[in-house]
């Protein structure tokens, strides 16, 4: 775990980072975790394009994505359409747009998922891949995918 928080701040201060802190969901029960951007000031963002990876073990649906304080202050608005893949679980494709002002640090999005009543106990990891953002002046900044550690009680 200590590489894995050096990786983070060394990431941070290179370029951006976009993160799911941990979170926590009893069986039979719904929570929320957030998604959390930090920026580098001399690369705004202002959109992203991302994939997020829910295990089979949590639900989630398309509307239950929704623009963080950060995004909001930006006036962005986001759009998720899903697939389920029998391997890997729900994957949600998301868009979070809107007008040219840069997204500064903080949530871009609040998820709420739940867990079934006959979730295995444990952790598992919800995933963000293929992350693009789109600078203030149209051009493409890769963004190193993530991961936070979800865990069902």
């Amino acid at each position: 775990m200590r590489y894995l928080f050096a990786w983070i701040t060394v990431a941070a201060a290179w370029g951006q980072t976009l993160q799911i802190p941990p979170a926590a969901v009893s069986r039979g029960s719904a929570n929320l975790f957030r998604l959390i951007f930090t920026s580098a000031a001399d690369r705004p963002v202002a959109a992203f394009q991302w994939e997020l990876v829910i295990p089979q073990e949590l639900q989630i649906d398309t509307g239950s994505v929704v623009p963080g304080t950060a995004a909001e202050a930006a006036g962005k608005s986001i759009k998720c359409a899903g697939r389920t893949e029998p391997k890997t679980g729900k994957i949600l494709t998301c868009i979070l747009a809107g007008g040219a002002d840069p997204i500064q640090d903080g949530a871009v999005a609040i998820v709420k998922f739940s867990a079934a009543g006959d979730a295995q106990r444990g952790v598992v990891t919800a995933r963000i891949q293929k992350v693009i953002g789109v600078s203030v002046d149209l051009k493409k900044i890769t963004i190193a995918d993530a991961g936070g550690a979800i865990t069902i009680r």
